[in-house]
């Protein structure tokens, strides 16, 4: 299914969790794949796996949220083009901000060339 490309470079490595620095914000996932530290990189992540967090987090402008089924789905940008949809605690205010994380268990991580 769909899911989020977030693209930065290989900060840290333990185990088989990376950790990407896309600017200032970071995202820990499993690799898939040969990266290492200082390669450039990109975490996948599903949109339902992608939540709002207190505290760090990858920040991202709020464009829209709509109610689906059960649940609230939040559109938002973080910057450089990214554009990312992920699951919102409640409808959100358009323009406003949201720090956005998930379960390194959730993310994926690729060399940039193999997604």
């Amino acid at each position: 299914g769909f899911r989020n490309r977030i693209a930065g470079r290989v900060v840290a490595f333990d185990g088989d969790v990376a950790t990407i620095a896309a600017g200032a914000a970071r995202i820990a996932g499993r690799v898939r794949g040969e990266v290492a530290v200082g390669a450039a990189a990109v975490a996948a992540v599903r949109p339902d796996d992608l939540c709002a967090v207190e505290g760090e987090g990858i920040a991202a402008t709020v464009t829209a949220t709509e109610f689906r089924g059960n649940q609230f789905v939040g559109f938002g940008s973080a910057g450089a083009g990214v554009e990312l949809s992920f699951r919102a605690p409640r409808r959100l205010a358009a323009g406003s901000t949201v720090r956005l994380g998930a379960d390194v268990q959730r993310v994926l991580v690729f060399a940039e060339q193999a997604a």
